[in-house]
């Protein structure tokens, strides 16, 4: 059997409308459009669980709003073949790895609406392994799970954190002409940092819970309730001057205090005056 090949088509189903506050007429408009089209391998774990044991390929076609950062929200189904093996839920759950250049309307950006044809071929047989591996379906859900809960932001995240760290080195410092080769190579390197911790990660989920338990919480991580608390999660944990950030900045005076009252050694003590 060949590996599982997504065939991908996108059309836009936005109306014309009036400019978008200080957009300029003048401009023409641009159609939302793909910025990193599905791969072929996010497709294939996706496939629906249901459709392992039968081995049968299938279409979905979804529906998103894509909103002014490219992100593809508020999908929902428009139809699947055949009925009841999943295929549409399963293209919905690729939602969180789209990406997108927004619609230009007058030169500002604008959520539009699209229309996604997604095609699951066959997946591939299964080869034997000398290591204990979870079951086919169930680092299928792993992985459905990871990318629910968007385990790969953090990959992404420390991508970045220790590339700057590269680029901004100081006992060897970069020319800035290869800072900007450098920064290039970190964008198109977070796509695959990404997939590397959502596979891992899946097979991690897959090994420590069960089929069942699987299911019940990828039902709910894909649900609109699951993913309103992912993104409060990644609003508290990344946005700066929240209430993570300060939550953290109070246990670290907590422990500068406790040091202090042990040590007698301060932080931000001011130097002694020296007499003459």
């Amino acid at each position: 059997m060949s590996f599982l090949i997504a065939a991908m088509m996108m059309a836009a189903a936005t109306a014309d409308v009036d400019c978008p506050t200080g957009g300029d007429p003048s401009i023409p408009r641009v159609r939302a459009n793909w910025k990193t089209p599905l791969s072929a391998d996010s497709v294939m774990w996706a496939y629906p669980p249901q459709a392992v044991a039968s081995r049968q390929g299938g279409k979905a076609v979804i529906h998103c709003t894509v909103d002014v950062e490219g992100k593809a929200t508020d999908c929902f189904v428009v139809s699947e073949t055949p009925v009841g093996l999943g295929f549409g839920e399963a293209a919905i759950s690729l939602h969180t790895q789209m990406e997108f250049t927004p619609e230009l309307r007058c030169g500002k950006p604008t959520p539009s609406s699209v229309t996604i044809p997604i095609t699951f071929s066959t997946p591939p047989e299964r080869k034997a392994s000398k290591e204990a591996m979870p079951a086919l379906t169930d680092q299928l859900l792993g992985r459905r799970l990871a990318l629910a809960l968007r385990v790969g932001d953090d990959a992404e995240a420390d991508l970045m954190a220790y590339g700057s760290a590269m680029l901004y080195r100081t006992d060897r410092p970069v020319p800035p002409e290869q800072r900007r080769a450098l920064y290039q190579m970190l964008q198109e390197t977070r796509p695959k940092a990404r997939q590397i911790m959502v596979e891992a990660a899946g097979v991690a989920l897959a090994r420590e819970m069960s089929s069942a338990d699987l299911e019940t919480a990828v039902a709910f991580y894909e649900g609109p309730v699951g993913q309103a608390l992912v993104r409060a999660q990644g609003a508290f944990r990344y946005q700066a001057g929240n209430e993570a950030q300060a939550a953290g900045a109070t246990i670290r005076n907590l422990l500068d205090t406790q040091f202090c009252a042990i040590t007698a050694i301060c932080k931000d003590e001011a130097p002694h005056a020296s007499g003459n």
